[in-house]
C-alpha cells in the first residue's frame, strides 16, 4: 500500500514538473496601463509571450538587462494576423524607440526573446525585464 502511494505521489510530481517546463508561451496581463515580466533565458531557449492591445493603442516597449556583460537578445514581434511586425537581432537597454508608435491592429501580439547563437555555447542564464506601457 505504501509503495502505491509513493508511486502515485511521484507520478503527480513528475507530471506537474514536466507540465511547468512545457509552458513557454505566456499571456501578459496589463495592470492599469502597463505589463511587466521578468524572464531568464539560457542556451537556445525561446520565450514567447502574448499580449492584447485595443484599437489605436499607443505603446512604449522597454527592455532592461540585468547582466551588462551578457549578449543582447533577439527580439521578434508578430501582429495579430500572424505577420512579422518587428525583428531585431539584438535589443539594447531602455526603450525600443522604433516601436514607440501606435500598433497597427487591435488584438493579440506575440513577442519572442532568444539569445544570439554565439552566446548559447556557454549556457549562462541571462535575466531580462520587459515592460510594455499603454499611454
Amino acid at each position: 500500500m505504501i509503495r502505491w502511494i509513493a508511486l502515485l505521489t511521484l507520478g503527480v510530481v513528475l507530471f506537474w514538473t514536466a507540465d511547468a517546463r512545457a509552458q513557454t508561451k505566456k499571456r501578459l496581463v496589463f495592470k492599469k496601463k502597463y505589463a511587466e515580466l521578468t524572464a531568464v533565458i539560457s542556451g537556445s531557449q525561446v520565450l514567447e509571450y502574448v499580449f492584447r492591445v485595443g484599437r489605436n493603442a499607443d505603446t512604449e516597449i522597454w527592455i532592461d538587462h540585468t547582466d551588462a556583460a551578457a549578449d543582447y537578445p533577439k527580439f521578434v514581434l508578430y501582429r495579430p494576423d500572424g505577420k512579422l511586425f518587428y525583428d531585431r537581432d539584438s535589443v539594447n537597454y531602455g526603450p525600443l524607440t522604433d516601436l514607440m508608435d501606435i500598433l497597427p491592429l487591435p488584438g493579440d501580439y506575440t513577442l519572442r526573446l532568444q539569445l544570439p547563437a554565439e552566446s548559447r555555447d556557454g549556457d549562462k542564464p541571462v535575466k531580462f525585464t520587459l515592460r510594455i506601457l499603454l499611454k
